[in-house]
């Protein structure tokens, strides 16, 4: 069951111009404003424009892409 709700997610997300990312996969992980316990976790992006970006900035982080996914339908599709 628990798979099948993850790909539910993870469908609607790219349904909707959302995609997940692992922070020390994007930013520079020698930055100093990066605490080193947010580095493996996982962040929410949406397309500009698709969703309010204050929004978008609320969602926290998660500690896998699954997680992360669930949190983005949770806060952004759920409640349009």
């Amino acid at each position: 069951m628990e798979n099948r709700a993850v790909s539910l997610d993870s469908a609607l997300c790219e349904q909707h111009g959302i995609a997940v990312y692992r922070v020390g996969d994007v930013y520079d992980t020698d930055d100093e404003d990066i605490p080193e316990s947010d580095r493996g976790k996982w962040f929410v992006s949406a397309i500009v424009g698709t969703f309010p970006e204050d929004l978008v900035r609320a969602i926290p982080l998660a500690d896998s892409m699954q997680e992360a996914e669930r949190l983005a339908v949770e806060h952004l599709i759920v409640r349009q």
